[in-house]
């Protein structure tokens, strides 16, 4: 069971949607997917805008995202982090 959860949201509507596209599923994804302690994917397309996607990655432990290379923000935090009570619970996001 996933104790935590990765969300990246992407707006690319200021690059070519092939390249994108190709990019995120044939090198983000795979890339993602040899870190020990990713478990599983499940990427959206916006239905309204397709040139926005959600892309959620759930973990063995919020430990994961401590592994050098992940996507971080201006302040070196994990970017949208939630633990999995929390989602379980209705609580707000832990960002």
């Amino acid at each position: 069971m996933a104790k935590g959860i990765l969300i990246a949201a992407m707006d690319f509507s200021n690059v070519a949607a092939d390249e994108f596209n190709d990019w995120y599923d044939a090198e983000r994804i795979p890339e993602r997917q040899r870190v020990p302690g990713f478990l599983t994917l499940q990427r959206w397309i916006g239905a309204e805008n397709p040139r926005q996607s959600v892309a959620t990655y759930d973990l063995d432990s919020l430990a994961v995202l401590q592994k050098p290379g992940l996507p971080r923000d201006r302040r070196g935090e994990p970017v949208a982090v939630v633990e999995a009570g929390d989602l379980e619970s209705g609580a707000p996001a832990a960002l």
